[in-house]
């Protein structure tokens, strides 16, 4: 192991979570993560357009709520990784607890949680056989989204 480096650990590990018969966030709650991730999108460039705006009383409570909605769908991500197995609840948590720092140390490795989110999101989800190869080339952006935010926000996901 001296001789590897941490891209071919990562290497190994993207490969045995693509390698697992089912992925390890699974089919059965996919799609409302991906609603899930799209929402927060939208949030974010509604916030980023109300950051903008002027107005500066009317604003600012329309960011707060776009803030406290934001916050709702990170707790409501929360409720739902916690419909996972037990065993694939608990690797998905070690997986983004390492992930968070990894992402800590982007200054040096340029691994941020974006970046994390965009090599490790189609490996963790895989999209359902049934959305075919477009459905899955679509969805990699909110499946990226997605473990960026549980990077982000890890302690509120995998709260106990």
């Amino acid at each position: 192991m001296s001789q590897s480096s941490e891209h071919d650990i990562s290497s190994v590990l993207k490969k045995y979570f693509h390698d697992l018969p089912a992925p390890l966030i699974s089919h059965s709650i996919y799609q409302s993560l991906l609603d899930i991730s799209q929402k927060v999108s939208s949030l974010r460039k509604n916030l980023a357009t109300q950051s903008t705006a002027s107005g500066a009383v009317k604003t600012t409570s329309k960011k707060t709520a776009i803030q406290e909605e934001i916050e709702s769908q990170y707790a409501q991500l929360s409720e739902k990784l916690k419909q996972l197995d037990g065993v694939n609840y608990n690797t998905l948590k070690l997986v983004i607890q390492h992930l968070k720092r990894v992402a800590k140390e982007d200054e040096h490795n340029m691994m941020g949680p974006k970046n994390l989110g965009t090599v490790f999101g189609p490996t963790l989800m895989r999209a359902p056989d049934d959305k075919g190869p477009m459905g899955c080339l679509i969805d990699v952006q909110d499946q990226s989204r997605l473990v960026e935010i549980m990077i982000t926000q890890c302690d509120i996901c995998f709260s106990s």
